[in-house]
């Protein structure tokens, strides 16, 4: 009767434990700081789904001790992984949307805290077996290779903020594999990376970003967690080249780390391009004090941007060059 009443209250624990692992999932939002900790959260998957794993071995153990050890550990693996799979096609109904990048990192996860367990469990693997010591090491090295996996993202990332902040003052100049890590562009916008028109750049071989503006209400590219500390420099410069026939008009817009979503405390001026070469030089002065609203704070620059408004008719425009004078 005790060991019976023991099961039921280990059962119960666990089944709790899983229900607080997965309102981790739900309720933690993603953070919009920086891509550092955008990438950190993201790879947290792996360890989420991997303790989780070993909950749903403990709950196996408890409630099917007749199985074969194997056994359990094999359906550990896929019952977390389909109750991850789960997870991701509900957030469907929510704000994030279900990548296929998750399920891989907790398959990662969930592989690895497996393996690791696996390593010290006697039933497994008995003190004095054959091998046991070759087998542990096998072991221990497919967890950290999968755990491996799932942190490159986070690898990249500090990459291109290492990169970024070498290359200061220049903000962009769209040549390296570390920049493009920080651009993003709406799903009505295009963005590829070409040399210019020798008629503008006369044979350079530097590659410049090619934006095409789709149809759509803003279509727009961002620069997202640029080197964040403005101050000490009096202009931000950028060129732009048109193979247009006609004019177009794109705006520029900087944002600091204060900023929310519907917060007018952001610069935002509009541009007219020329057909030819562009070059502007916006005074730091102008961003600082003409948003709207509030100041901005030019040693916690987060994101600038160049988009158009209301797009009928798609065009293209070659960027360039983005420094701090």
């Amino acid at each position: 009767m005790g060991s019976s009443a023991s099961r039921v209250i280990r059962v119960i624990s666990l089944l709790g434990l899983v229900g607080g692992l997965f309102a981790v999932q739900v309720f933690l939002k993603e953070p919009e700081s920086t891509l550092l900790w955008n990438e950190l959260f993201n790879s947290g998957h792996a360890p989420l789904y991997g303790v989780l794993s070993l909950v749903v071995l403990g709950l196996l153990d408890a409630i099917r001790p007749s199985w074969q050890r194997g056994r359990r550990y094999l359906e550990a693996f896929w019952i977390t992984f389909f109750a991850g799979a789960i997870m991701e096609l509900l957030q469907r109904f929510g704000a994030r949307e279900p990548q296929i990048a998750d399920l891989l990192r907790n398959a990662a996860g969930i592989v690895a805290l497996l393996a690791v367990a696996a390593s010290f469990d006697r039933d497994l693997l008995p003190t004095g077996s054959r091998g046991r010591a070759k087998k542990r090491i096998v072991l221990w090295a497919g967890a950290f290779v999968a755990l491996g996996l799932a942190f490159v993202p986070v690898i990249v990332a500090v990459g291109a903020l290492v990169a970024r902040d070498r290359a200061f003052p220049v903000v962009c100049g769209f040549d390296t594999v570390w920049e493009r890590q920080l651009l993003r562009v709406s799903e009505d916008a295009e963005i590829a990376y070409r040399k210019p028109p020798d008629a503008w750049r006369r044979g350079r071989d530097d590659l410049a970003g090619y934006v095409t503006f789709l149809a759509g209400r803003y279509p727009i590219l961002t620069l997202n967690d640029p080197y964040p500390d403005w101050t000490g420099y009096d202009s931000l410069s950028f060129t732009v080249y048109s193979e247009l026939s006609e004019p177009a008009t794109v705006t520029l817009w900087v944002a600091d780390d204060h900023h929310v979503a519907g917060d007018l405390g952001s610069f935002r001026r509009r541009l007219e391009i020329k057909p030819g070469e562009n070059r502007f030089d916006v005074p730091l002065a102008d961003i600082r004090t003409k948003a709207r609203n509030r100041e901005l704070d030019l040693t916690r620059i987060h994101k600038a941007a160049i988009y158009a408004s209301k797009v009928e008719q798609p065009f293209s425009l070659f960027l360039d060059d983005f420094r701090l004078n």
